[in-house]
């Protein structure tokens, strides 16, 4: 997958078709979005790219509402990549991004060459304040002959499924309504990092790993799988301080 931090390094073979959002969990609504962009992009052999933010724009509005994330950006690029996205761009999301007002970002991003087809979630919202809604953005688009289609929201439990949803759930220890909103289970991200070897000595070794995720269960052991050099093996996933 390509990596880029600007909409004008955008590139690719045919037509540019691209999806926006934050894309945090990359849940059931997130991959319905994905999967029309793929479709829409095999159709008319063009490129699915995805424009997403780095940080969380709550970061730098009001950091203290911040929340934590269930996918860090190197989490979200393999998700992605397995789901048939050939590029992403990461736009940084500063107080120049932030004070943007709608018909500015919407300028910059309908001249992106090559491009053909916007695809965003009906909640999708952008510029200054969220004034900007996907209805504009598709006014817009069509204005300048470029396609838009907007994707409802996938429901669970009578309610939208959203990664807020879903941070709570994670949060709460609710792990399988969490995992039915994601379409697939919680997973964790992240490097094994040294220990005291004392569960080894004990004769059960353990890889310690630093999570990449900021959501994180309470302290506790949960049945886990671990994926280690593509070899999927059952596990026990302890979570907290050092016993």
């Amino acid at each position: 997958m390509l990596v880029v931090d600007d909409i004008a390094a955008i590139k690719g073979t045919g037509p540019i078709n691209m999806a926006i959002g934050f894309f945090d969990g990359v849940h059931r609504g997130h991959q319905q979005v994905l999967r029309r962009l793929v479709d829409i992009s095999r159709q008319v052999k063009g490129t699915p790219w995805v424009l997403t933010f780095d940080p969380h724009p709550l970061k730098i509005i009001r950091p203290q509402r911040a929340p934590r994330l269930l996918t860090s950006p190197s989490h979200k690029i393999r998700i992605l990549d397995a789901l048939g996205i050939h590029g992403m761009v990461f736009l940084n999301f500063d107080s120049r991004i932030r004070s943007l007002p709608p018909d500015d970002f919407l300028g910059r991003l309908l001249d992106t060459e090559g491009l053909e087809t916007l695809v965003v979630g009906a909640n999708w919202r952008f510029g200054f304040h969220g004034r900007g809604s996907s209805g504009r953005l598709a006014r817009a688009a069509t204005a300048r002959g470029i396609r838009a289609e907007i994707i409802p929201p996938v429901i669970y439990r009578g309610i939208p499924i959203s990664s807020t949803r879903i941070r709570s759930a994670v949060r709460s220890g609710h792990m399988l309504p969490a995992a039915a909103m994601l379409g697939r289970p919680y997973s964790i991200l992240g490097k094994v990092v040294p220990g005291h070897h004392v569960a080894a000595r004990l004769g059960w070794p353990t890889a310690n790993v630093m999570p990449q995720n900021e959501a994180h269960p309470p302290n506790g052991v949960y049945a886990a799988w671990c994926l280690v050099e593509r070899h999927l093996c059952a596990a026990a996933a302890y979570i907290g301080t050092a016993p």
